[in-house]
């Protein structure tokens, strides 16, 4: 995945000190998760990596198997040994020339630290800075990461990794918590003042179990170290990948060598301005506001009566939801590893909205009764503290598995388009002035339907204004791409060469500020097999799509489309099916029907596509490209009279329709089947 990683530390000098482990001239800070080198240099560790040298430093001298390791470290949760070799790498580097030293591999046995180890302890930590520090983290930091789209992974006591789907975004994340953690420390005395140190990097990163991997979080973390307070610095290549997309002054510090990496980097500092850390927090004049995405807060389950030592089970569930939650755009998850306090309470939702910035919250029980489960969960929305959605699950415990995957895809299924529809209700509430660029994308999203030509063109308006109002929203540039493909589709296109230019440049475009964004990657897929036949080209994007959210319905709705036109049946199907149990009442419930019935039609079972092409019917009467579907269908099995009233609703929807210019368009990638999908129009009284 390419991303851009920022790290962060707290540079407050705190004369108080904690438990550490010393060892071979190292001093590893339990506390803090860092570890000091003999010279006196800190190093700090990303938390696994961290956990597991303490892990070992408390077993010195003893073989400690992979197993336990894993045990010890990633309780209830399945890794892989590539999780436990990253860490051990990670802490070689850190230990220097004497890393394969000190931490041997006992080849299947396991490892050890081979030195003998001591464990100090200092004087308790006063009690406001551990206080203070998580306070800032949770009301400024980590709603700061959320609303700018980042992921936000396991704090290491002062330090922190946050991910994001682009530079840009990385970028204004970290001036905007320069500010904001500037303005709340201003009332401060100024020697225990709070102030980040900020470093960003730009490439590859691999994500697992809460934790960030890879050269580019080695990189940022270094850049994190060099970094003066109050500072960022930035790697060559995060200056490169924004460029000029807004303007901002950055000192050229040019190469640096930094701690265990091979060769220099150019580097560039990022020093706000004095008026810059004003209490308003107002971010730089240029910058666009952002669209904020809800954010969704996933709660513990709270264990009703369960026998103690079986609490894993809620957490389980939970992992779960969190997990394939956070492969939808729609929503940005805060897991639940960061909500650990609210363990075994019932949630006050608008004290949980207030600390971790969220407009929804994800809660629920699980109570065990003999060999029986149940398990309650509910969505509540945190302004009116009302609850949006919930349900009761019931199971036996030996099928827990078979629960946990029922809830989990209900979750996907039903979650999602009622947090959509909450967000749209919200939307059309405010006044047009008070309106930003997601209230005006969920707008277009929702006239996009297009029940006649005039709610369309307003569709693609109130796309340019959320456009206008933030220019680097990715999910806005795809679905202006797929109205332009839409409008050809419909028939309503009065320049249909200029509307395939549209398309293809704004889902580009989707995937340039956004490259990780699956629905950019499929719409502008389907651009290339839809409007180009570019069938070769389409199905590597849409695999990578899929592969990116798997759980998206719209996403896989356009592979299963890519894979009609090519005949690929069996494949087409599954994505069709999957997409509409995931999404069964969405709010495009007509187009995921319709993806369906081009499915069935793929497999000559032309009944079953005109059963899901007329479900689509009934849902949006105005649709050309199932009305093309549902005709072909219905000629197809015999049923002309039907076919030619279908056709005859086609002909007041697309009054130009004429089946030879159609054929230019037809997508179907087999001649024979593009012949007969023309005929059987045909047959259904359609103009040649």
């Amino acid at each position: 995945m390419s991303d851009c990683a920022g790290t962060a530390s707290n540079s407050r000098n705190d004369s108080a000190s904690s438990t550490s482990y010393q060892f071979a001239s190292f001093s590893l800070d339990i506390e803090r998760g860092t570890l000091a080198a003999p010279e006196g240099r800190i190093i700090p560790l990303r938390p696994k990596s961290a956990e597991l040298l303490c892990h070992l430093a408390e077993h010195a001298g003893r073989v400690v198997s992979r197993d336990a390791l894993m045990a010890a470290i990633w309780p209830n949760v399945f890794v892989t040994d590539d999780n436990i070799t990253q860490c051990v790498t990670e802490i070689r580097r850190a230990l220097g020339v004497t890393g394969a030293q000190l931490l041997r591999t006992l080849p299947k046995r396991g490892y050890v630290l081979d030195a003998e180890v001591t464990r100090r302890n200092s004087p308790a930590k006063p009690p406001s800075t551990s206080s203070e520090l998580a306070q800032l983290t949770v009301n400024v930091i980590q709603p700061g990461i959320i609303s700018h789209r980042g992921r936000f992974t396991k704090t290491a006591h002062g330090s922190f990794v946050a991910c994001f789907d682009s530079c840009t975004d990385a970028l204004q994340c970290s001036m905007r918590l320069q500010q904001n953690v500037a303005s709340a420390e201003v009332g401060s005395i100024p020697e225990r003042r709070i102030r980040l140190q900020l470093g960003l990097h730009f490439g590859e990163v691999s994500l697992a179990d809460d934790d960030a991997f890879g050269q580019v979080v080695e990189v940022a973390v270094r850049l994190c170290e060099r970094a003066e307070p109050g500072t960022i610095l930035l790697a060559d290549a995060v200056q490169a990948e924004i460029g000029s997309r807004f303007e901002f002054k950055a000192n050229d510090l040019g190469e640096l060598r930094l701690p265990d990496i091979d060769h220099p980097l150019r580097t560039f500092q990022l020093r706000l301005p004095a008026d810059t850390h004003a209490a308003h927090g107002a971010l730089p004049s240029g910058q666009p506001r952002r669209a904020e995405v809800p954010a969704v807060a996933v709660l513990p389950f709270r264990d009703l009566e369960m026998p103690a030592g079986q609490s894993h089970m809620g957490d389980g569930v939970l992992e779960e939801i969190a997990l394939r939650l956070a492969t939808l755009r729609e929503v940005t998850v805060i897991s639940p590893t960061s909500t650990l306090r609210y363990r075994d309470a019932v949630p006050d939702i608008s004290r949980v909205a207030q600390d971790f910035g969220a407009r929804y919250v994800i809660s629920g029980s699980i109570q065990r009764s003999g060999s029986r489960l149940r398990i309650r969960v509910l969505l509540s929305d945190a302004e009116t503290a009302g609850i949006v959605w919930s349900n009761i699950y019931e199971g036996d415990l030996e099928r827990i598995f078979d629960l946990q995957d029922q809830i989990t895809f209900d979750i996907l299924a039903t979650v999602a388009p009622q947090i959509r529809e909450a967000e749209l209700r919200r939307a059309r509430s405010k006044p047009p002035e008070n309106l930003g660029a997601y209230d005006y994308f969920l707008r277009g999203v929702e006239l996009l339907r297009g029940k006649d030509i005039e709610e369309f063109d307003r569709a693609h308006s109130m796309f340019k204004k959320a456009m206008q109002a933030d220019e680097y929203y990715a999910p806005t540039y795809a679905y202006t791409a797929f109205w332009h493909i839409r409008n050809i589709a419909q028939g309503w296109s009065s320049d249909p060469v200029f509307d395939v230019r549209q398309a293809m440049a704004l889902s580009a475009l989707a995937i340039e500020h956004e490259p990780s964004n699956a629905l950019g990657l499929a719409i502008h897929a389907h651009c290339r097999s839809f409007i180009l036949h570019d069938y070769e080209a389409a199905l590597p994007l849409h695999k990578r799509a899929v592969a990116r959210s798997p759980n998206h319905a719209f996403v896989l709705s356009f592979s299963s489309l890519t894979h009609s036109y090519v005949e690929d049946s069996a494949k087409a199907l599954a994505e069709a099916e999957r997409s509409v149990r995931l999404s069964p009442h969405d709010l495009y419930s007509f187009w995921l029907y319709m993806v369906l019935a081009v499915a069935h039609y793929a497999n000559r079972n032309f009944e079953e596509a005109a059963v899901w092409s007329k479900r689509a019917f009934h849902e949006n009467k105005h649709f050309s490209a199932n009305l093309r579907t549902l005709a072909a269908s219905l000629s197809a099995v015999g049923r002309l009279e039907e076919a030619r009233g279908v056709g005859a609703i086609l002909m007041r929807t697309d009054p130009a329709f004429q089946v030879s210019q159609y054929a230019r368009l037809c997508p179907w990638a087999v001649p024979h089947t593009k012949e007969e999908f023309l005929s059987n129009l045909k047959l259904a009284g359609l103009p040649e």
